[in-house]
């Protein structure tokens, strides 16, 4: 089914999500880099570089900054791995900064030691309340809402259970479309008309991944929009997801050296493809209102909802509205998914 509705959905769409991926993803990294900061008047600001937390969020925003110019000097040089150094170069100079007493170390404040620490503790803490959550989704006795009171087989029984069982699929379900189509547009994945070949497979692992996370009481395993920094460097074959895999289960190994990776050294590689994402938008035919207005609105609705399904969810609409008139442009399928967007923004 998600094959079929990922197919179904304009071309136009599909580069706007790639430019929306493209947004969202660099707000990520403006926040965890510390570049912005929440604000009660302006919903976000940029962050305040005054003596009180210069030696925090604000070295931290200023190294973000210089690992982006990097990053984008060595990829105009078209040097190999050009993204992969600008985050090692960026950490680099977060030590520095360390060592000179520039960078605070305040682990209240979320901000850590840059330097790996190698001691027992650090790769106990990975394993702490993994035997409490493996199974606990067939635990029936902790089954609770505190909306309604209900508990165990009795919960199933309610519109309650239903309503977040719903939420959920419905948010795994267009979070996986929106991704993948973000992360594939204008790129050799995709083919011209915005079709993705062999795409069921990719579909199938994102599923077993999520009913395997659950399995094991993590949060959705599913497809993140960071994902499009390994396909901008050039990771697009089945090659480079086993790689992946085999570092993923290395990765404990290395646990420490990937904990003390700070935000601010990742963010240039997502603010840098995010750059990259944006230039789906040349695609689109600003002229063409009927189809440019819903790209636009997809795009926007991405960074600003903080949500790839709402963006998709937005664009999906608002397609559907201006072109249920204009033969060919609205099937079926597109019919059926703008129904269960309204039906979720009215009930859920």
């Amino acid at each position: 089914i998600r094959e079929k509705i990922i197919n179904s959905i304009p071309v136009q769409l599909k580069y706007a999500m790639g430019a929306g991926v493209g947004l969202f993803i660099t707000l990520v990294a403006f926040k965890s880099a510390n570049i912005v900061r929440s604000n009660p008047d302006t919903l976000i600001a940029i962050q305040r570089f005054s003596s009180e937390n210069f030696h925090t969020a604000g070295i931290s925003a200023m190294l973000a900054f210089i690992g982006v110019l990097m990053t984008g000097f060595l990829f105009y040089r078209k040097v190999p791995g050009a993204i992969l150094i600008g985050i090692l170069a960026t950490w680099g100079l977060g030590m520095i900064c360390q060592v000179s007493g520039i960078y605070h170390v305040v682990p209240d404040e979320g901000f850590f030691s840059l330097f790996p620490n190698f001691n027992k503790e650090t790769f106990v803490s990975m394993f702490d309340g993994v035997s409490n959550l493996f199974g606990a989704a067939f635990d029936v006795s902790k089954w609770s809402c505190s909306a309604s009171g209900n508990t165990g087989w009795q919960l199933m029984k309610t519109l309650d259970f239903a309503i977040i069982c719903f939420a959920f699929l419905f948010s795994d379900f267009f979070d996986s479309i929106g991704t993948i189509n973000g992360a594939m547009a204008k790129t050799p994945l995709m083919k011209e008309d915005g079709t993705i070949p062999r795409l069921r497979g990719a579909l199938l692992t994102d599923s077993i991944a999520t009913c395997f996370g659950g399995l094991l009481g993590t949060s959705t395993v599913t497809m993140f929009a960071e994902s499009a920094t390994g396909i901008a460097a050039g990771a697009r074959t089945g090659l480079a997801a086993v790689t992946g895999a085999v570092l993923f289960l290395l990765a404990p190994i290395a646990a420490p050296v990937f904990i003390a990776i700070p935000g601010f050294a990742t963010a240039p590689a997502l603010i840098f493809v995010g750059f990259l994402m944006l230039r789906t938008l040349k695609a689109i035919d600003l002229d063409d209102v009927s189809g440019a207005l819903p790209a636009f609105l997809t795009v926007c609705g991405m960074a600003f909802t903080y949500s790839i399904s709402d963006g998709l969810g937005i664009g999906i609409i608002s397609w559907t509205i201006l072109n249920c008139r204009i033969k060919g442009r609205v099937n079926w399928l597109l019919w059926l998914v703008t129904l269960i967007f309204v039906v979720k923004y009215i009930f859920l």
